[in-house]
């Protein structure tokens, strides 16, 4: 049962063409850069769940951009685009003035990093991810 309900969604991700992907992608992107920069509202209930947001973020982050982009190529450029991204963020935040910058942050956002791109191929090895341009599809959504 669980198998099935798996390769549905698998299924179901491969139906929306990368130009959707890449409006999702943007999306997040820009949430992910406002929630950053916004005012803190606290460490939170359990040490180190700041960390683990970024990481988790950072995975999302990385899945939608290789269904985004798709291609070994662009699998790198995503990792180098991300870590500049993370750094940037940390960089305006140290400019806020009520934000701070931290290296266990641009860390938690590297592993979150890493993470996305095992789940990916961990996605890879269950199925094709095609761009659905070599098949001569529409590059709308």
């Amino acid at each position: 049962m669980a198998r099935d309900i798996w390769f549905s969604t698998v299924e179901s991700v491969n139906q929306l063409r990368p130009v959707c992907w890449r409006f999702i992608f943007a999306g997040v992107l820009a949430s992910v850069l406002l929630a950053s920069l916004v005012p803190a509202t606290g460490q939170g209930f359990v040490p180190g769940t700041d960390k683990l947001v970024h990481g988790l973020a950072y995975v999302v982050l990385y899945c939608l951009g290789a269904l985004a982009f798709p291609g070994m190529l662009v699998r790198w450029s995503l990792h180098l685009g991300l870590l500049l991204f993370g750094l940037t963020i940390e960089v305006l935040q140290a400019l806020t003035g009520y934000r701070v910058m931290e290296a266990g942050d641009v860390l938690a956002n590297v592993l979150g990093a890493a993470l996305g791109n095992l789940v990916v191929i961990f996605m890879l090895k269950k199925t094709t991810i095609p761009s659905g341009l070599e098949r001569g599809e529409s590059n709308e959504c």
